[in-house]
């Protein structure tokens, strides 16, 4: 598919599912869902993109980006497709407050393009060393034996946001610092414990 026929596909997904985020007050909650588990680097337009192209997406990047993280995209994944603007710089001439013309330089977003990008789970490679290592001491206590004191199931996978709840399971991402991954467990319970 070419490029603006693919960006007519694309605008017209964006279209229905912004309709269906209004009426289907379950598909919202998976849109708010995704956004506080780490995809806000993207606008919202393409986080709607990447949520009707794969639903289960957790951390996307083109592939220079992944090949930068020591990841490569595994043969025969297809691409998400999100759209990129097409920034044009123009001369303008302006008058400054003692009335002298000069020429300033200024962009402006002329038109869209599609860009892939892949899921980290359409990825394979180098674990990801991302994410908070502020956490530093006795990293002995171990987070499942943490969590088998809380009634709180606990999942631990690739994502860009340290971690998320929905009020009845912790969401965590996998860090190679396994005491901030403690701390994030906490800082998780206490959004349940005081409903938030």
């Amino acid at each position: 598919m070419k490029g603006a026929e693919r960006n007519k596909v694309l605008l017209s997904k964006l279209k229905d599912l912004s309709s269906e985020l209004v009426t289907d007050p379950d598909k919202l909650k998976a849109f708010a869902d995704r956004w506080r588990g780490g995809f806000r680097q993207y606008s919202f337009y393409n986080q709607l993109l990447i949520m009707v192209q794969k639903g289960d997406a957790t951390l996307c990047a083109g592939f220079k980006q992944w090949r930068k993280h020591k990841r490569w995209v595994n043969e025969g994944e297809c691409a998400i497709w999100i759209l990129a603007p097409g920034i044009v710089p123009y001369k303008k001439r302006v008058v400054n407050k003692d009335g002298d013309e000069k020429e300033i330089e200024e962009k402006v977003i002329k038109y869209f393009f599609s860009v892939a990008v892949f899921d980290i789970s359409q990825t394979s490679g180098q674990e990801l060393l991302i994410g908070n290592t502020e956490v530093q001491g006795n990293g002995d206590v171990s987070l499942d034996d943490v969590s088998s004191k809380f009634d709180y199931p606990v999942q631990v996978s690739n994502g860009l946001a340290d971690g998320s709840t929905d009020g009845h399971k912790i969401k965590l991402s996998k860090r190679s610092n396994k005491a901030q991954m403690v701390a994030c467990y906490f800082h998780e319970l206490a959004h349940i414990l005081l409903d938030h």
